[in-house]
C-alpha cells in the first residue's frame, strides 16, 4: 500500500505485506479466518534496497549490507527515529477494538518486556522455562507497565466491550 496514514504514525508512508511467525501461530490459536501485517516505510530507501537484494542472486547478498544500512541512515537524517505497532480487530459494527503504541526504539522495549517476564517469573506469576509471552504473561498487567514506562511515548487501548479508551 502506497502513501497511507495508519493510526499512530505521523506521516504517510508504504506498507509491506509481511507475515510474522508468531502472528501466524496466534491465528492459528485465535482460529482467525484472515491476519494481516504490514511492515511500514517512511521513505523509498529500505524497501527499495531491500528489492534489488531479494531480486539479486542469493549469492551477492551480503553485497547489500552497506547499501541497506545507508538506507536506514538516509532515513534517520531526514526524521526523527519512531516506532509504531498499530493493531486492530474489524468488526461490523462500531469502533473496532485497537491498540496503538509508539516508542523511539523498539529494541528498548523488547529489553522491559523481557524484564516484567523475569519479575513474573521470580513472582511466580508465570513457571520458568520456555513459553510464548503472550500465552502467559497478563495483558493487563503488560499494558500498565508500559504506559508508565520512560519508554514508551503513548499507549492507546480502545476496548472491546465497552468501547472504553485508555490512554
Amino acid at each position: 500500500m502506497r502513501s497511507v496514514q495508519p493510526t499512530g504514525f505521523p506521516e504517510p508512508v508504504d506498507a509491506m505485506p509481511f507475515l510474522p511467525t508468531e502472528s501466524t501461530r496466534m491465528a492459528a490459536d485465535l482460529s482467525l479466518d484472515e491476519l494481516r501485517f504490514y511492515t511500514a516505510y517512511a521513505s523509498e530507501a529500505i524497501p527499495t534496497t531491500l528489492a534489488m537484494a531479494w531480486a539479486d542472486d542469493p549469492e551477492f547478498r551480503d553485497d547489500y549490507v552497506e547499501p541497506l544500512t545507508q538506507a536506514a541512515k538516509s532515513d534517520l537524517q531526514e526524521r526523527d527515529p519512531y516506532y509504531v505497532l498499530t493493531a486492530l480487530v474489524p468488526t461490523a459494527a462500531g469502533v473496532p477494538p485497537s491498540l496503538t503504541l509508539r516508542t523511539r526504539d523498539p529494541y528498548q522495549l523488547s529489553g522491559v518486556v523481557a524484564a516484567l517476564t523475569a519479575e513474573a517469573v521470580l513472582q511466580e506469576k508465570i513457571n520458568p522455562g520456555a513459553h510464548f509471552a503472550d500465552s502467559v504473561l497478563d495483558p493487563a498487567d503488560i499494558a500498565e507497565a508500559l504506559q508508565g514506562d520512560p519508554l514508551v511515548q503513548s499507549l492507546s487501548i480502545q476496548g472491546r466491550a465497552t468501547g472504553e479508551h485508555r490512554q
